[in-house]
């Protein structure tokens, strides 16, 4: 499962880049969620994300601004499609697995330029992988761990 906000201030580049990292981890034959995959389908994401964050045997967790503070803040988002309330409601259900397992959920992933400063504060001295180019040598570290 990769977990991510969808973030308009990125630009379109944001989500090209995620759904390049997903295409990259198919490649290597590994099964990987995303939103984007659904958007022709109706699946009702508030409901189905949480779900794939709470039974997937990994998530994987993009760093950036707008992840951290969905992750950070008592989000008052509303599902109107431009509140990023899917991935408030993703970040709960990661918690919720973290609290109820004690596992080092998820796997933090830091794309290009995003440092550990991109991770809410209370992850930051977890579990995190850079991810320095889209590339197959780029996500190399990452499909080792």
């Amino acid at each position: 499962m990769v977990s991510y906000a969808h973030e308009a201030a990125e630009g379109p580049e944001w989500m090209t880049d995620v759904a390049k990292l997903a295409a990259l981890i198919r490649a290597s034959g590994y099964a990987v969620f995303l939103d984007q995959d659904h958007a022709d389908a109706h699946v009702d994401w508030h409901v189905f994300g949480p779900k794939r964050c709470r039974d997937a045997d990994v998530v994987l967790a993009l760093a950036s601004p707008e992840y951290k503070r969905v992750w950070e803040e008592d989000y008052a988002g509303t599902d109107n499609g431009d509140s990023n309330y899917g991935a408030f409601k993703e970040t709960r259900a990661i918690v919720a697995r973290q609290k109820a397992a004690g596992d080092h959920v998820p796997t933090w992933l830091m794309l290009g330029s995003r440092t550990s400063a991109d991770m809410p504060e209370d992850e930051s001295h977890k579990n995190y992988v850079a991810v320095p180019s889209l590339t197959s040598e780029g996500v190399s570290g990452l499909l080792a761990r």
